[in-house]
């Protein structure tokens, strides 16, 4: 199997430090995006494992039989779609646009194609989450506390803060859509704002958001509530707390092992897991269709608040 990296000069070290530790696959180079420069002498020590550049996607193309998507989220669909049209499979950091219009058709263009196809979606793997899944059984409502006090505005907030937990959110069992709502609470001159935001699903689970950057301190929890228990969870504090809802003397509190370099161990792992769901010939998780699935709540969220 032989893979091949197109992404931009500034990524090159991220990526080239998750593909040397996938073995038994052939590295046969890579392409830098139109937006990339001239590498500087630390991004040259990271591509020995990247032996040769090619100068075109088309060229690349031609060399590999899956291909790692990076870049710009606004210039990924050219690229992805044009890789897609030639038969490659195809992983993708998220987002794969940020249209909406666009991933669906990159989705269907990949159905279309047969290939493998995968997004990565980090915020499913954060410890904690993973530590609560046991606990969060056929939930009732769910309550999420963001506060980001170094977001310089509302859209960069929504993109970067607040997907995670939608993500999240949407992964449960029995998360089909209903309606979404979304309303802001306040903005002021000087760039602070707040905003509220609810999904209710057909399931008859309700999720509502809080998302601000005018409390000084940064925040993250959940409180997910369902007919027996409470379980609050601190992706900040890496601490899950829950109780019985009908005794709550008897509560208590895990502390979760903090991962260094998080996202580095996100890649490596969404990568592996890639590039074995491509030698079995299935899908890898999440392929373009369920992940646009999750991105369409996004888009919808952003057509109301911006």
């Amino acid at each position: 199997m032989k893979i091949a990296l197109f992404a931009a000069d500034y990524e090159l070290r991220r990526y080239a430090q998750s593909l040397a530790c996938i073995p038994g696959s052939e590295w046969v180079g890579y392409c830098l995006t139109s937006e990339s420069g001239a590498l500087n002498n630390d991004d040259i020590g990271t591509t020995e494992v990247l032996p040769r550049v090619y100068d075109s996607p088309q060229q690349l193309a031609h060399e590999a039989d899956l291909v790692v998507v990076g870049g710009k989220p606004e210039q990924r669909f050219d690229y992805i779609s044009s890789l897609l049209r030639q038969g490659k499979s195809v992983w993708s950091d998220w987002p794969l646009s940020t249209a909406g219009a666009e991933v669906r058709k990159l989705a269907a263009l990949a159905e279309e194609a047969r290939v493998c196809t995968q997004v990565a979606h980090a915020g499913r793997k954060h410890p904690v989450w993973l530590a609560a899944l046991p606990y969060l059984q056929q939930l009732r409502m769910l309550r999420v506390d963001i506060s980001v006090p170094d977001s310089p505005g509302l859209e960069y907030a929504l993109e970067r803060d607040l997907f995670p937990y939608i993500d999240r959110v949407l992964s449960l069992e029995g998360s089909e859509v209903k309606t979404v709502r979304a309303r802001k609470v306040g903005k002021e001159d000087d760039g602070g704002f707040s905003a509220q935001m609810e999904i209710e699903f057909f399931s008859g689970m309700l999720a509502e958001f809080w998302l601000s950057n005018v409390l000084p301190a940064p925040k993250g929890k959940m409180r997910c509530i369902n007919s027996q228990t409470i379980v609050d969870l601190d992706f900040i504090g890496f601490e899950i707390e829950w109780q019985y809802a009908r005794r709550f003397s008897d509560r208590k509190k895990i502390a979760v092992e903090r991962r260094e370099r998080m996202d580095e161990v996100f890649l490596t792992h969404d990568l592996q897991g890639f590039t074995q769901a491509f030698e079995c010939g299935r899908q890898g998780s999440l392929n373009f269709a369920e992940s646009g699935q999750v991105q369409e709540v996004l888009f919808e969220i952003k057509r109301i608040l911006l």
